[in-house]
């Protein structure tokens, strides 16, 4: 039987490989974009030219259910479990998530929830604040240390109009006044 053991060993093998895979997705491994297959899990990271501000809105209804600003240095990671929000309708799933330093990518807990409405009722919404935006460690360091950057000033430009040639004054010859215009005739009324 020695196809039998060839194919206990490739069983196994893809076995231990989609357990492996499972383990891997399971524990929690957030870069950005998300994991690389569908999960309902989404990962955003600002920038100081990347500022992200992110709302989860109710498509149904247009109303905002949740909305955070995301801090220059950090990640925020968005999961939704289907069927574990309320026993209603109306916020079925949950949304779990968590703002974490960008650089971290393993061993993070998604303990902030919050009911949310069906994924076919739901959008994430991404905003670019005004950039750039300095991470708060950096403001905090930078505070009363250095002098404010001089600003250029920017003169408005110049506008040079073109002057029309002079034109010699010749005397106007008198013009006779003119004429009052003749009112029309009114007609005489019969008696």
């Amino acid at each position: 039987m020695p196809g039998y053991a060839r194919n206990n060993s490739v069983k196994r093998s893809v076995t231990l490989a989609l357990l492996a895979l499972t383990l891997a997705g399971a524990s929690g491994c957030y870069t950005e974009g998300g994991p690389g297959f569908s999960t309902d899990q989404h990962v955003y990271v600002s920038r100081p030219w990347q500022p992200y501000t992110i709302t989860l809105r109710d498509t149904r209804t247009g109303q905002e259910f949740w909305s955070r600003d995301i801090p220059v240095g950090k990640k925020l990671i968005v999961k939704f479990v289907e069927n574990q929000g309320t026993n209603d309708k109306y916020t079925p799933d949950l949304m779990t998530w968590a703002l974490v330093d960008e650089e971290r990518e393993t061993g993070i807990n998604l303990a902030s929830s919050v009911p949310v409405p069906p994924a076919n009722a739901r959008r994430l919404e991404t905003v670019l604040r005004s950039n750039p935006e300095l991470p708060e460690s950096m403001v905090q360091a930078t505070r009363g240390t250095l002098a404010p950057v001089k600003q250029p000033t920017v003169r408005p430009p110049t506008v040079t109009v073109p002057v029309a040639p002079e034109r010699p004054e010749t005397p106007s010859e008198p013009t006779a006044p003119e004429a009052p215009i003749p009112l029309p005739e009114e007609p005489a009324s019969k008696p």
